[in-house]
């Protein structure tokens, strides 16, 4: 299964009513649907690497599993997430940030 724009949009209110100061932007891929950590306001922001915690990371991936995405990849530094699964083809790319 793949993360969905309405996925996306539920996480990012959820995360707003808890105050956090980051978000996730939705970019629909061919290969497999994909979401950046972003700051809630990027007014004056060229880019940024925004640093999760452990404990965030579990908490996306529960939120996830609620949706029926078992597992979850990212890149080298965990600021872009997709389902494991939801790739069109086999071999997907695996990252095992934040799981130590």
């Amino acid at each position: 299964m793949r993360i969905t724009e309405e996925m996306t949009d539920e996480l990012n209110a959820l995360l707003a009513s808890m105050g956090c100061s980051f978000k996730f932007a939705f970019r629909e891929e061919m290969l497999n649907n994909k979401i950046d950590v972003v700051p809630m306001n990027s007014q004056f922001i060229d880019s940024c690497i925004i640093n999760l915690t452990k404990e965030c990371y579990s908490f996306i991936e529960h939120f996830f599993k609620g949706k029926g995405i078992e597992e979850l990849s990212c890149n080298n530094t965990g600021s872009t997430i997709w389902s494991k699964r939801g790739f069109n083809h086999n071999g997907g790319l695996t990252n095992e940030q934040g799981k130590d």
